[in-house]
This record gives C-alpha cells, structure tokens and sequence, in this order.
C-alpha cells in the first residue's frame, strides 16, 4: 500500500513540495524512505496526485501525476456531536469517527462533563484533534479533510438526534424513514446528559433517540451511533 501524505496547497504536475516536521518524521523515520520512493499526495482540493521522493533531509517530494482515485466518502453527511471525556479517550473517538466515515466532528463540554480544560488548553487539543483526524485519513485512504470543531457548550441550533436513556424512539427505526440528507448526532458524557440539557437540545429542534436497553460507556454510543448513521445510509 502507498503511504499517503496530505499538503495545503493546491498542487500541479512537476511541482516540488516540502514536508512538515511531522511528516518529514514519518516518511524518514517510520518509513525509512530513500530518495526515488514513490508515495501518494492529496492536495487542499481533495485530489490524488503521485509523487517521488527527492531528497531525504530536508525532505523534498515531486509531484509526477494526478491520479483518478476512488472515492470513500460515505453517502451520508454525519456530523457527530461527542463529549470530551478523561484518559484521552476522545483522542480515539477522532480518530474512529473519521475512518467510518463522518464528515464533522464537533467536541463539547456538559453539565456532567469530568474534564475542564482551560481555554489554552483546549486550543492544543482542537490542534492535535485536528493532526489525529489527517492521519488517520491518510491510514483509511480518504481524500477529503474531516471539519473538526471545539464547543465550550451544547450546541444552540437544530435539528439533529441526542442519545437519551431517559427515552426517545430507537435509533435505528429513525433511521429507516430518513432520506439521505445531513444528519447531527450527540452523545453526552461519562455521567449523560442532564434533564435541563436533553429540555435544551429539544427547545432547539434536537430529538432524543435510544440505542436499546443496555446503558453503554460514552465511546461506545458515539461509535453505535455513528455506525447505524452511516450504515443505514448505504444498505
């Protein structure tokens, strides 16, 4: 399989880029690339170029051809809605989301959230968020960039569905009467949502859905959910 980098800038045949300190350490480090290595290249548009490698230090690749590359994009638009949770664990929520499929990753703090991160602190995470969902596009082969976002609160508009145990219909009956427009799904933290949040959500225009009657860890539900979202839409 070809590694797959990721460049800002809109490319052309012929073209020399230089790579990032990040991925400068992978392609010389964990790939032990030599000069003459051929890897795959996805501009800021979302196009496959190859690329051969010049040189190694500073690390320099030539854009040789466009490549017609098929798509992996789902056919639903998901924007998933997902509690900051402790441990870290909302590093791999990220990075699961963006290799099933969804295409906005919005990351929120609630009532029962049990981290509480500063603002500058939070900066760095929208940040590393942002470089765990590139990689693990470049892993899953998509060419189009998940939007990852950072909220300080629930979100102020609708509509979308909110996992609720308190009740709401099962997920996946709603989605098997939906067509295949963009749809919004949040799940609360370690602890749930509140009773004034889920009143919030569905003052707003959201709809409390349920997964079944087992009550599942957080990161479980984000995953569920997303699954019977992008699933239903393909089946």
């Amino acid at each position: 399989m070809t590694t797959r980098f990721r460049s800002p800038l809109r490319l052309q045949v012929g073209q020399e880029i230089s790579l990032g300190n990040d991925e400068a350490y992978h392609l010389n480090v964990v790939l032990r690339a030599r000069s003459g290595t051929s890897v795959h290249v996805v501009d800021a548009e979302g196009r496959l170029f190859r690329a051969v490698v010049r040189t190694i230090n500073p690390s320099v690749l030539q854009i040789e051809a466009e490549l017609e590359g098929s798509s992996t994009t789902p056919d639903r638009v998901l924007e998933c809605w997902v509690p900051l949770l402790k441990g870290g664990r909302t590093d791999g929520l990220i990075r699961q989301l963006t290799e099933l499929g969804a295409s906005k990753i919005c990351v929120f703090l609630s009532e029962r959230s049990e981290v509480r991160p500063n603002a500058p602190a939070r900066t760095k995470q929208l940040e590393r968020f942002r470089r765990l969902s590139d990689e693990s596009t470049r892993q899953c082969r998509r060419t189009d960039r998940v939007a990852i976002e950072n909220h300080g609160a629930l979100p102020q508009d609708g509509p979308g569905f909110f996992l609720w145990e308190e009740g709401g219909a099962p997920l996946a009956e709603v989605m098997a009467g939906l067509d295949d427009d963009p749809i919004r799904v949040l799940v609360g933290p370690e602890g749930g949502l509140s009773a004034s949040e889920a009143s919030a959500l569905e003052a707003c225009g959201w709809r409390a859905v349920h997964l079944g009657g087992r009550i599942l860890r957080a990161e479980t539900a984000v995953l569920a959910a997303a699954t019977l979202v992008i699933y239903g839409a393909q089946s």
